[in-house]
């Protein structure tokens, strides 16, 4: 026991030793009012000497605009963005956070706007730039604990590099072009491979050089000529052998006409016998084509068996080429999340969430992971020493007690949302937007 209280002394060491700052001191709220926001329609809490500052009544009944309305003021355009912070019917709202230092006004007169901000001091001197001036004094109010303690680890994760402000940005969009392109590699080299695998290897001895079918085709356009010529001569002869049957029966009259058709016959035979030799054989040529775009077919596949693979060795290795850019961007990340200044002893990143000594953040105990949020919301916060807690019903007795010490030791006012039971109620009690009963003076209200 003894050994883990040093162990939380030691890291609220670590994590508060930078924070005082040249200012008188650090602040917390001393007066806040609110006035038709949301649904506040008027509310005014004096926390007194409190660490921890409760907000209770039942639900819709404005207790989240009570905290709303701290981050609204001081944060700005930080804060979340409000389409509509005036009440409903009103013409104006207004939020005023006083601290020991410091008076400080948001005015709304018209929604959808970051309203008017006024900030002065307590001798009546206000800030020319009222919001740089806040910038500078004002940690990130708009990180809860017990929202990070209950969230992915990729959400923790994401949301301790903003809070820390480190700036991923191009290193992100390097990565997602990097992965996109991979993407596109990917699914060619699975094109390319179905081309392949469908192939197969069976051309591995086929030739590189398509087959010169050119004089192929000549010699076939010569036979074919050849050919045509033959049949009309054949037909030639029909016709003579035709007429000469019709000259046998004239024969006294067209004796003449029979001897010279006898003549013609006889040359168009002897013409007919001598091509008949010389005819060129169409079914041995027509082999030649087939075999020749067989060939060429056979040619075509194993030139895309080729590409393919060529072409699946290249989105290959522009695959790996792209895994190993974005193993690259990610170390780059990691050397950046590991220099990066954690003011929280024993928490670091990984690429897949934060750790804690060691131990991945979801697995430690839900004590340690609230009192290691509480202690990250401290350290994002060293001056406006203010910490808000939606939800804090969720809760239990002894995470509640923890806060109110970790508030009380280091010097914070924690405030907390909690639902009001049915019959009594704890800390300021919010109905219908207006505050209906307040504690008496005290250093808690949990």
């Amino acid at each position: 026991m003894v050994q883990m209280m040093n162990f939380w002394k030691d890291l609220y060491y670590v994590t508060h030793r930078n924070m005082e700052k040249e200012r008188n001191g650090t602040m917390k709220i001393i007066k806040l009012t609110v006035e038709n926001f949301l649904k506040v329609v008027a509310v005014t809490i004096e926390p007194g000497s409190r660490d921890t500052v409760v907000i209770s009544g039942k639900n819709g009944q404005g207790k989240s605009g009570v905290l709303n309305a701290i981050a609204s003021a001081l944060a700005g355009s930080k804060a979340q963005k409000l389409i509509e912070p005036i009440h409903k019917g009103k013409q104006r709202a207004s939020i005023t956070v006083e601290t020991e230092e410091l008076i400080i006004t948001r005015t709304w007169t018209k929604n959808g706007t970051p309203g008017t901000l006024r900030v002065k001091d307590k001798k009546e001197r206000q800030y020319a730039s009222p919001q740089a001036f806040l910038d500078k004094i004002i940690g990130d109010l708009s990180f809860d604990p017990l929202a990070f303690a209950r969230s992915t680890p990729k959400e923790q994760r994401e949301a301790l590099i903003k809070a820390l402000g480190i700036d991923i940005t191009s290193l992100d969009m390097e990565h997602n072009e990097a992965y996109g392109r991979r993407t596109v590699m990917n699914r060619m080299l699975k094109h390319h491979q179905a081309v392949i695998d469908k192939t197969g290897f069976q051309f591995d001895d086929v030739p590189d050089k398509p087959v010169d079918l050119k004089p192929v085709w000549d010699e076939l356009k010569a036979a074919q000529m050849a050919h045509r010529e033959y049949e009309r001569i054949k037909d030639q002869v029909k016709a003579i052998q035709k007429n000469n049957d019709l000259a046998q029966k004239e024969i006294e009259a067209r004796k003449k006409e029979l001897i010279t058709g006898g003549k013609l016959l006889r040359k168009a035979e002897l013409k007919m016998e001598g091509m008949q030799k010389d005819l060129p054989d169409l079914d041995a040529i027509q082999a030649k084509v087939d075999e020749a775009n067989t060939q060429n077919a056979k040619i075509a596949q194993a030139a895309d068996f080729r590409a393919a693979v060529k072409a699946r060795d290249a989105a290959k290795k522009e695959s790996d080429d792209l895994t190993k850019a974005l193993e690259r961007i990610e170390k780059r990340k990691s050397v950046m999340m590991k220099n990066a200044k954690i003011p929280i002893k024993g928490l670091s990143f990984t690429n897949d969430g934060i750790t804690f000594q060691g131990v991945p953040f979801s697995q430690i105990s839900e004590a340690e992971k609230m009192r290691v949020s509480i202690a990250i919301a401290m350290t994002l916060n060293p001056d406006l020493r203010v910490i808000s807690v939606n939800n804090a019903s969720l809760l239990d007795d002894e995470s509640l007690a923890m806060i109110e010490s970790m508030a009380k030791d280091q010097g914070y006012q924690v405030w907390l949302e909690i639902v009001k039971p049915s019959e009594g109620g704890t800390g300021f009690v919010i109905e219908e937007g207006e505050l209906v009963e307040a504690p008496g003076e005290g250093g808690s209200d949990a």
